[in-house]
């Protein structure tokens, strides 16, 4: 019982690890920080963890690496949508003779 204790804390403290990050990308509305591949390898390694978990019947080992799996997916939306936003485009504009690069 001692070891599930503190397994539930190490759960409630890694659920969060992804929190600010995923905070930084929706303030920031970028994503440039975090790599595709990253996420996918992320991906894998929680299900594989799940699946231990499973097979050794450790609810702390499932119950983190489910709220990981779901912080990556949240991670991979936000990721998704930012990088596939279009950019602004750039018009170079003439004023009295100097030219300007201008962001519509």
């Amino acid at each position: 019982m001692g070891n599930d204790i503190l397994g539930y804390v190490g759960v409630f403290l890694s659920s969060f690890l992804f929190i600010p990050q995923i905070v930084h990308m929706i303030q920031y509305k970028s994503s440039e920080s975090i790599s595709y591949y990253f996420l996918i390898v992320s991906w894998f390694t929680y299900c594989t963890w799940i699946t231990y978990g499973i097979t050794e019947k450790s609810n702390p080992i499932i119950l983190s690496s489910s709220i990981a799996l779901f912080f990556t997916f949240c991670m991979f939306c936000i990721k998704n949508r930012y990088d596939n936003k279009p950019r602004p485009v750039e018009h170079n504009y003439v004023i009295e003779g100097v030219n300007e690069n201008v962001n519509i």
